[in-house]
């Protein structure tokens, strides 16, 4: 492909990225840090209002608790749930890793409110 100046001016013109489509490089820049400390600030205010891991908190025979506090989604990001207050619970990282491998679990933190899935009164609410 080296030697054949066609080839490489074709190749290169189908690798080069679409640059109409994107956003100027400061921006974006200024988007992902604005992002960053407003999904910080949300995530201070849940652990000051949660304080502790809400499984361990509020779901019989949940264990101990390992890890610092970390935020779980009620409704999955990828089901469309926002990074907002009311869609987010402070869990430690022990829970938050049990509460997608053990359905047990899960079921027993949407019993009492914890996890929302579709066909929950809150599933609009938190989207």
């Amino acid at each position: 492909m080296n030697r054949d100046p066609d080839k490489l001016r074709a190749w290169r013109a189908r690798s080069k990225p679409l640059r109409s489509s994107r956003r100027p490089r400061e921006r974006r820049d200024e988007t992902r840090s604005e992002t960053r400390s407003t999904r910080s600030e949300i995530r201070a205010r849940v652990a000051r209002r949660d304080r502790v891991c809400q499984v361990a908190a509020l779901v019989d025979d949940a264990g101990r608790c390992f890890g610092g506090l970390t935020p779980h989604h009620r409704r999955k990001a990828s089901a469309g749930g926002g990074y907002t207050e009311a869609n987010l619970v402070a869990v430690c990282a022990h829970h938050n890793d049990q509460l997608e491998a053990d359905a047990d679990l899960a079921a027993a933190a949407r019993r009492v409110g914890l996890v929302v899935r579709r066909g929950d009164p809150e599933w609009d609410q938190l989207g």
